[in-house]
């Protein structure tokens, strides 16, 4: 394990390629390091590639802030997926909110503190190369925005801000995804990509989304940003008041074409 290059709270940890019997690391051979260290680099790589773009700089920037660290390490399974822990998730959750389930009342260990907490995310960037297993769909499918995705989560728990229970689209399973995938996004617009649906597979948006406004359907183009904040106003304000910092950041980027940030 070792810090990244550029954000000393930010940790990669590819020693999973080097345990042996019981998880012990003793003696290594010199294929097992070159994997690790071949996947360690390859994450910060990818970290760097972030940190150049403002959408990046700016997720990392507030984990850092946050005093709070991050430690990625690889996927241990051959699934498409990446996935975010945070260390308490209790700290996770905004206080007196839901830790983890909705259903059940905010009381005892699901009641969040709002403390904050660090996390581990685990992603293997080689399942998201072109042509690697898991490239598939149309949108934010790439190596940076998956690592970017799960970044926006551990930068909701390390400020103590989760609130899964907030009223979400249909599409996002809950409000942190709508969360991850809406500054996502942002950072697809600004690197010219596009734009992903929702949270149920890699799906691109299309051109029109059929919305419900006074028990009608509508079809609604989300491709404009001031449509996007205006149709989800209470869960882009949200965002906004608890990233304050994060948010005025992102809203001066007005350069970026797809950014509902200048909007809230």
């Amino acid at each position: 394990m070792r810090p990244s290059k550029l954000w000393p709270r930010i940790f990669v940890d590819g020693d999973l390629f080097i345990e042996g019997f019981l998880g012990l690391t003793w003696c290594p051979s010199a294929e097992a390091k070159a994997a690790r260290d071949k996947w360690e680099n390859s994450v910060d790589n990818l970290i760097g590639v972030l940190t150049k773009k403002h959408v990046g700089w700016a997720v990392m920037k507030a984990l850092h802030d946050s005093g709070h660290t991050l430690t990625i390490v690889p996927n241990p399974s051959k699934d498409c997926n990446a996935t975010t822990y945070p260390e308490s998730a209790q700290d996770a959750a905004k206080k007196g909110k839901e830790a983890e389930h909705c259903s059940k009342e905010a009381k005892g260990s699901n009641l969040g503190t709002g403390k904050g907490t660090s996390s581990k995310i685990t992603f293997s960037p080689g399942q998201w190369v072109k042509n690697g297993q898991c490239a598939v769909g149309a949108a934010g499918r790439d190596g940076d925005e998956i690592l970017l995705h799960e970044m926006c989560h551990a930068m909701r728990y390390a400020a103590g801000m989760r609130t899964s229970c907030f009223e979400t689209p249909v599409g996002f399973g809950d409000y942190e995804e709508l969360v991850a995938v809406t500054i996502t996004n942002v950072f697809s617009s600004e690197t010219n990509r596009t734009l992903r649906r929702d949270h149920e597979g890699f799906a691109a948006l299309p051109a029109t989304t059929g919305l419900f406004s006074k028990g009608k359907k509508v079809q609604v183009n989300l491709h404009d940003p001031q449509t996007f904040c205006n149709w989800f106003r209470p869960q882009m304000e949200n965002i906004a008041k608890s990233h304050r910092a994060f948010s005025s950041y992102l809203a001066s980027k007005k350069f970026i074409r797809w950014n509902p940030f200048a909007y809230v």
